[in-house]
């Protein structure tokens, strides 16, 4: 079993609002054809499997769909990355490699 990260990206003033997402750290734990029905069962517009942090591999699905990329998944995995001692420069979702880049740390 592989624990699941609620996030909220995006939030306003004073923590309020965000988008949801949810993240699994060790996605690889969960078989892919089981993905899409685990991304309809949590209910959030997103969810994210990270399939290796070290590289910064990650597949995002939606409800519906697999997503090759999607804004706040990848600045909501690549804050968790942060927030868990695995800080990556780059994210490597279908799409390609997005650079990350950390301030204020």
């Amino acid at each position: 079993m592989t624990t699941l990260h609620v996030l909220r990206v995006f939030v306003g003033p004073g923590g309020s609002g965000g988008n949801p997402l949810g993240v699994f750290l060790e996605g690889q734990a969960i078989e892919e054809e089981r993905r899409q029905a685990v991304t309809v069962e949590l209910g959030f517009s997103e969810t994210v499997f990270v399939d290796d942090a070290a590289r910064g591999a990650i597949r995002i699905f939606l409800p519906t769909r697999e997503a090759a990329f999607a804004g706040h998944p990848s600045v909501g995995t690549a804050w968790l990355l942060q927030e868990v001692g695995i800080p990556v420069a780059v994210l490597r979702p279908p799409a390609g490699d997005v650079p990350v880049r950390y301030t204020g740390t």
